[in-house]
């Protein structure tokens, strides 16, 4: 692969280029109800979490940053309804 041919990290990182866009990207991901777990956001949201991890060198550290508690976030647990789990689904 050439110089020439290689991706460019800007564009591969969809106009994420500094820590205040990173901080209004995972502001505006909570607004509209998406998770905020770090295994989430990587796996539906890879340019957020690479730049996160760019600019601050950990997930934790850059919802810090946004204004959330890493910690809070890792205890968030899903809310089940008894009935989703009926003996059709096993």
């Amino acid at each position: 692969m050439t110089v020439a041919s290689a991706p460019s990290r800007r564009k591969a990182n969809a106009g994420i280029e500094g820590h205040e866009d990173v901080s209004r990207r995972i502001l505006q991901r909570e607004m509209s109800v998406a998770s905020l777990k770090s295994a989430v956001v990587k796996k539906h949201d890879h340019n957020l979490f690479a730049a996160a991890i760019r600019h601050f060198r950990a997930w934790g550290k850059a919802l810090r940053a946004a204004g959330y508690d890493p910690l809070a976030i890792r205890l968030i647990r899903r809310q089940w309804a008894r009935s989703a789990f009926t003996s059709q689904n096993f």
